[in-house]
């Protein structure tokens, strides 16, 4: 039977359309009907009441983000978008909540190679231990996903939907090149609004490495095909299912206070990709060789996942006033 062309049609519109926007639509429409008690579609003066009603409520960013999918969620249902009909009016409302409201942004604690070190050590300690019970063989299971995980997510600097989506099948592992070589292949990410695809490959290191990581995670769980991340039962049965975005925070913190770190509560899946930016930053990579690496497009979102300590003014000045600091010392000498 002839396939259907407005079937085909269908199927690659729903391929286009990225299941974390979507979700984010639903929940700021959730937020404005269920939870401030607005109907959509909704007016200019409508927009800017709930807009200003939770100015200092909540984040800056997040009504920011609020009115941008508000504003999508009426082009998409062919709606007059409110953010343009008054659009003055809607930049100085921003601005104002901006200069009243606005706090230095959270973010996650960027994670050191030292603090890396430790937990791979820990999970390394799990591994090499005897397996003797069925309970056993899960948490030696669970330890060696958790370490490729977590040295694939820090030197690749994945987020969190990318990680976890990554499948066998994006994986082509080079050993007939010396040191043997792991490429990964995204299809799509949040800065690929296109979905044109990138890769990214990296040579096996001599310490802390994620090929080494994932060869032995991939040869444990005998994946291959499906999602590399998979859920691991008590009872050491690897399951297709793939681990989901949310519970990575939850699953670091439970690995990181096992290893010991303290303040685990300050780490999440971010501090992996703000930990390769800063590992970059501090051993001579410039910031375009970051974020090309990293996958930023703007320089305001890179330099806000670099620790200041990391910035070059800052770097500038300890080196110049240590210089100076010498001289004075030598002239008193």
């Amino acid at each position: 039977m002839r396939y259907s062309s407005d079937n085909l049609v269908a199927e690659l519109l729903l391929a286009a359309v990225n299941d974390n926007t979507e979700q984010a639509i639903e929940q700021a429409r959730f937020h404005y009907e269920v939870v401030y008690g607005g109907k959509l579609p909704c007016s200019a003066d409508q927009l800017h009441a709930y807009l200003a009603f939770y100015g200092g409520k909540l984040s800056v960013a997040t009504l920011e983000q609020r009115k941008a999918l508000l504003a999508k969620w009426h082009r998409r249902h062919h709606h007059i978008d409110p953010t343009k009909t008054d659009a003055e009016t809607t930049r100085e409302l921003m601005r104002g909540i901006r200069k009243r409201y606005n706090k230095p942004p959270k973010q996650a604690k960027s994670l050191s190679i030292n603090t890396l070190s430790l937990v791979v050590d820990h999970l390394e300690g799990i591994v090499a231990l005897p397996v003797e019970s069925v309970s056993e063989r899960a948490m030696q299971l669970q330890a060696l996903r958790n370490r490729a995980l977590l040295l694939i997510g820090f030197w690749f600097g994945l987020r969190a939907s990318s990680l976890v989506r990554l499948k066998a099948e994006q994986l082509q592992i080079d050993f007939d090149r010396q040191p043997p070589t792991l490429t990964i292949y995204l299809a799509d990410s949040k800065t690929d609004r296109e979905a044109r695809g990138e890769q990214k490959s990296l040579k096996m290191l001599q310490r802390l490495c994620p090929v080494a990581a994932l060869i032995d995670w991939l040869a444990a769980s005998q994946i291959e095909q499906g999602y590399v991340f998979s859920k691991v039962t008590r009872w050491g049965c690897v399951e297709s299912a793939a681990l989901l975005p949310n519970s990575l925070n939850k699953l670091i913190r439970t690995v990181f206070r096992a290893a010991g770190i303290d303040g685990v509560g300050e780490y999440s899946s971010h501090s992996l990709r703000r930990g390769a930016a800063n590992w970059i930053a501090e051993n001579g990579g410039d910031l375009h060789a970051m974020m090309d690496w990293i996958g930023w497009k703007d320089v305001k979102s890179a330099m806000r996942y670099r620790d200041q300590v990391s910035s070059l003014p800052n770097k500038l000045i300890e080196t110049r006033m240590a210089l100076a600091k010498d001289e004075v010392q030598g002239i008193s000498g």
